[in-house]
């Protein structure tokens, strides 16, 4: 039981027995006063008939009334009781329900992974060869292409000459390679697209390849 409610229940209580010892005390006085005025209205009626006076049947009857509603006013109602207030409930509310555990968030899509970086083309021409010799033709993809070149004449035991001269139908383009020397590498880039073969003439070992860039 709550400790709070017990002493509004007690309060309650006693102030009912009250109620109801004041109106037992207010009914016994207003019955007292019907009594009475019942009981003297015959002798009241014998003094006065004594003096000479004489009071009719329905005066009579008039005051006997106004003494029993007196009276009847004097008894009061039963005191209306409160309504004893309910305990607090000791059961406690049951306890909200924790809140769902929200589901983990789903871990992002993974990333789809980076495309392998495509292999390189295949070169428009790779080539070695020793001395002077005509290539094959080849078509570049654009206007931007290079050829890859290295001569070597330490065979030779002096210093040779490397030259790669580019034609096309035949004709010189003003597009070549020409290097003297014991040896070296480089690569020559070309801005002009089409279909070409190289003459390349050199009395040293070589090699060469021709790609798109």
């Amino acid at each position: 039981m709550s400790d709070q409610g017990a002493p509004e229940a007690k309060k309650s209580a006693v102030m009912t027995i009250l109620g109801w010892i004041i109106a037992v005390v207010l009914a016994l006085a207003g019955i007292a006063f019907i009594l009475a005025g019942l009981v003297a209205m015959p002798l009241t009626g014998d003094l006065l008939a004594a003096q000479g006076v004489s009071i009719p049947l329905w005066g009579r009857v008039i005051v006997a009334l106004v003494l029993v509603t007196i009276g009847g006013a004097m008894l009061p109602a039963p005191p209306a009781t409160e309504p004893a207030k309910q305990e607090a409930s000791t059961q406690q509310q049951p306890a909200a329900p924790a809140e769902q555990q929200q589901p983990e968030a789903q871990p992002e899509e993974q990333q789809a992974a980076p495309a392998e970086p495509a292999a390189p083309a295949e070169p428009l021409l790779d080539m070695d060869g020793h001395g002077s010799k005509s290539t094959q033709k080849f078509t570049t993809a654009g206007s931007d292409w290079a050829i890859e070149w290295s001569y070597d004449c330490s065979k030779l035991g002096y210093q040779g000459n490397f030259a790669a001269i580019v034609k096309q139908d035949g004709n010189m383009t003003g597009m070549q390679v020409n290097q003297l020397g014991n040896s070296g590498s480089d690569t020559d880039h070309f801005h002009e697209g089409g279909t070409f073969h190289i003459e390349v003439i050199s009395s040293c070992d070589w090699h060469m390849t021709v790609k798109n860039e």
